[in-house]
């Protein structure tokens, strides 16, 4: 008796544990046994959302980054190739 008790008790508990996962996923917007995907209406949003100002901000960054680079390139031509300028 004692036996099969613990078997139910274990049986419940997963029972419990598996629902408890379905409502969890259920708040959060997932779908309850598959894979959801962005975009399908069940609020799950990209994984990166950025806004307009974000965007400019890391283009404004980027311009940055690309013209400190180009910078240095010139200077090391320069450096070593004094007759290469143009």
């Amino acid at each position: 008796m004692n036996r099969q008790a613990t078997i139910d008790s274990q049986r419940r508990q997963k029972e419990n544990k598996k629902r408890q996962m379905d409502i969890t996923v259920m708040q959060e917007g997932g779908k309850t046994g598959e894979e959801g995907e962005v975009g399908e209406g069940n609020n799950i949003s990209p994984a990166l959302d950025l806004t307009h100002l974000q965007g400019a901000f890391l283009l404004f960054l980027l311009g940055i980054t690309v013209a400190v680079v180009m910078f240095i390139a010139e200077a090391l031509v320069f450096k070593f190739n004094p007759s290469a300028t143009g």
